[in-house]
């Protein structure tokens, strides 16, 4: 039986832990990537980045240790063919929330150092206008779409 308590007990901290992250007026929403086969060299990382200050927001780019070169990206669908765009920064509205999601915004992670690993923590360092640098970890799971 204590067992059993114990496996509950963890499943609910689990549960609990959101992975989230907060800096003044700033809420990034859990950070998250698809695993990457060998020999591929590029990931994605998505997440959510909500303002809820009184003022604009800029995120103007990314780095992280685990690839050469991280940008953002748009992917915009035209005569029924997907592209994706670069893009040089976002800005997050006061009151608004910007979805870095599957088949819209990205993080595109280049020439990486290693295949990202289910269940991988991958540091992530977000460069703001305002707040400055953030740094997250994304998490590398086994998931088509996540929920921001």
């Amino acid at each position: 039986m204590s067992r059993f308590l114990l496996a509950l007990l963890v499943l609910t901290v689990s549960a609990a832990h959101s992975h989230d992250y907060t800096r003044g007026d700033l809420a990034i929403g859990h950070p998250w990537s698809r695993p990457t086969a060998a020999g591929i060299p590029t990931g994605v990382a998505y997440l959510s980045i909500t303002n809820n200050g009184p003022t604009p927001e800029v995120l103007l780019g990314a780095h992280s240790p685990a690839a050469a070169r991280v940008e953002l990206h748009q992917t915009l669908v035209s005569e029924g063919m997907a592209r994706m765009r670069p893009l040089p920064q976002i800005e997050i509205a006061p009151g608004e929330t910007v979805r870095i999601a599957p088949g819209g915004i990205h993080f595109m992670l280049f020439n990486l150092k290693a295949p990202l690993t289910l269940g991988d923590a991958v540091p992530l360092t977000l460069r703001f206008r305002n707040a400055g640098e953030i740094e997250i970890e994304i998490e590398v799971e086994a998931r088509d779409a996540a929920q921001l």
